[in-house]
């Protein structure tokens, strides 16, 4: 094992000898290298649509999730995610007060929300968007353009 390590170090470090790394240099100099994957609160009570969206996003991010909104709520705070995904109707607080007590806490309000839902009436949108949320994907969920957005409110 720590023939391996000093191998290791030598190509991480550049250096023919290594013997001053140790076990935890070597594990934080990966993890430096590799950052942890960024966190995404899922808002969602329908299990098929968790799915779908856990699917789509497993190993690419950590993923927590509600399947109310006031548990989301509770999740978002206790958390601090990257990126929060949104249902609009969901049971005990519906997305539009969720999104209303994110964007008045402090701490949360710098967080972006997509909203996800089946609402695609002329007019929603503008409605949800000035709710407080910073982005829509509409139900159901192309993968290609969920993924493109998703990074994109990420980098930002």
């Amino acid at each position: 094992r720590e023939g391996l390590l000093l191998k290791i170090g030598s190509m991480i470090e550049g250096k023919q000898d290594a013997t001053n790394l140790t076990k935890e240099r070597f594990v934080s100099h990966r993890l430096s290298e590799n950052p942890p994957p960024e966190t995404i609160l899922i808002m969602e009570d329908n299990p098929d649509n968790m799915a779908t969206i856990k699917a789509i996003l497993q190993n690419r991010y950590r993923l927590i999730q509600a399947m109310d909104g006031e548990k989301g709520l509770q999740m978002a705070t206790e958390n601090t995610p990257d990126l929060i995904l949104l249902d609009m109707a969901l049971p005990k607080m519906d997305g539009m007060t969720v999104v209303k007590h994110l964007k008045d806490n402090q701490k949360l309000c710098h967080i972006p929300v997509i909203a996800l839902t089946a609402r695609v009436m002329k007019g929603d949108r503008e409605k949800i968007l000035k709710a407080g949320c910073n982005d829509y994907i509409s139900k159901p969920i192309d993968p290609t353009g969920f993924i493109e957005k998703i990074t994109e409110w990420l980098k930002g």
